[in-house]
């Protein structure tokens, strides 16, 4: 239930924000445990992707994540591969 509730919040921050996007990355973690990143492309079912995704979580380390994050990406960019490679 708990858990659920931090998911709503999420959600409510990212509709505040009404941005524009296909793809996120959801990160589960716990302090000491390196974050197990996810692709969600549906954005309609994100509620239920997420809880999924904290219930494969749960399941593989026995508890469940202490934080949650998403990062949505807003603008992709094609590039061809050696421009980047000189860039670096």
């Amino acid at each position: 239930m708990f858990l659920e509730k931090r998911i709503d919040k999420l959600l409510a921050t990212v509709n505040e924000e009404n941005l524009e996007f296909d793809i996120s990355f959801l990160s589960l973690g716990l302090p000491n445990i390196k974050a197990i990143v996810s692709v969600l492309k549906r954005k309609k079912y994100l509620k239920d992707d997420i809880l999924k995704a904290c219930a494969q979580f749960k399941k593989k380390t026995g508890k469940e994540p202490v934080w949650i994050k998403m990062d949505i990406v807003t603008h992709t960019e094609q590039i061809d591969f050696n421009i980047l490679v000189n860039d670096l």
